[in-house]
């Protein structure tokens, strides 16, 4: 018998219609929730959201104090975690064209769901790198990117401080260096802002560069030393980077800097060895409590990300 190979879009089209048959309604999806009651544990028989006891009377709801506690709708959702558990890809426009919810609903499933896999991939094995790594991969722009600036200088923005670094400076050095970022800064303009007088000022910044904090660029520009994130990084490590590189470039196109993290925790879902047989992610994520809308948008990845130690296609 001929083996059947299927693109992308037709395997996550072909994942949907098998989840179909599973979950087609509402009803269904409550299945998966039993009707067990919160006060005397009665298992009891109701297709509702809500019903009472029929031993103590206590009125139960079935999606109490799970992920989908208050949430309408609830195919959606577990269409698109049915996808990620599948490996299947698939754009967050078509998924919502397929489920005529809208834009802002679809993108907020995706975001949520995501949030939720950072919290479970952090119980498991992971590993720590500088984002820097990723800069190849970040090309898509947030509120949090600077006008005229590439979406990787995003990070400049919420720059903290390296406490080793801390420990060799004096007070006129930690000045230059909490105005230098990773674009290059002109002489004049890093001058002006440090408020030092030019004799302390040019100490200061002759020291960091000693120090290998400061890189000096043409025409007497100045930015952060760039650090070399890979030096402890083995080589099964940097594979499952390059891995992540070349998935999201396929399937996304590149990703933005402020959900990066959350990127390689859905990276880690999908490509984790073996990593959920069917319906347990879906069984997983319901024991989360769903971030609100204010959360996901508050969040910013960290500058130091943590990856899967164990990713493979």
């Amino acid at each position: 018998m001929d083996e059947i190979c299927l693109d992308e879009n037709e395997f996550a089209m072909a994942s949907l219609q098998n989840f179909l048959q599973h979950f087609s309604t509402e009803k269904e999806c409550l299945q998966a929730f039993p009707a067990v009651c919160r006060a005397c544990g009665l298992l009891n028989e109701s297709d509702e959201r809500s019903f009472v006891c029929t031993k103590c009377k206590t009125k139960t709801w079935r999606t109490a104090n799970t992920y989908c506690h208050g949430l309408r709708k609830l195919l959606p959702t577990f269409a698109w975690i049915w996808l990620i558990e599948d490996r299947a890809t698939m754009s967050i426009n078509k998924f919502a064209r397929i489920f005529d919810i809208p834009y802002a609903d679809a993108w907020g499933t995706n975001a949520k769901v995501k949030a939720v896999l950072e919290e479970e991939m952090n119980k498991h094995d992971v590993f720590e790198v500088v984002s820097k790594i990723f800069d190849d991969s970040i090309c898509k722009r947030t509120i949090q990117s600077s006008a005229g600036k590439h979406a990787r200088y995003e990070e400049d923005e919420d720059q903290e401080l390296d406490l080793e670094d801390l420990e060799v400076m004096d007070s006129d050095q930690k000045l230059v260096y909490a105005e230098l970022k990773s674009q290059p800064i002109d002489f004049d303009v890093l001058y002006q802002r440090s408020g030092l007088s030019i004799a302390k000022f040019g100490a200061a910044l002759a020291m960091l560069d000693m120090n290998e904090l400061v890189q000096q660029h043409a025409g007497n520009k100045f930015s952060l030393k760039k650090t070399a994130p890979t030096t402890n990084v083995s080589s099964a490590e940097m594979d499952t980077i390059r891995r992540f590189h070349v998935h999201t470039r396929k399937a996304f196109h590149g990703v933005s800097r402020k959900y990066l993290q959350r990127y390689l925790a859905a990276f880690w879902t999908r490509w984790g060895v073996h990593r959920w047989s069917k319906q347990t992610l879906l069984k997983t994520i319901m024991k989360y409590a769903r971030p609100s809308r204010a959360e996901i948008l508050a969040y910013h990845s960290p500058q130091r990300l943590r990856i899967p130690i164990s990713c493979s296609y």
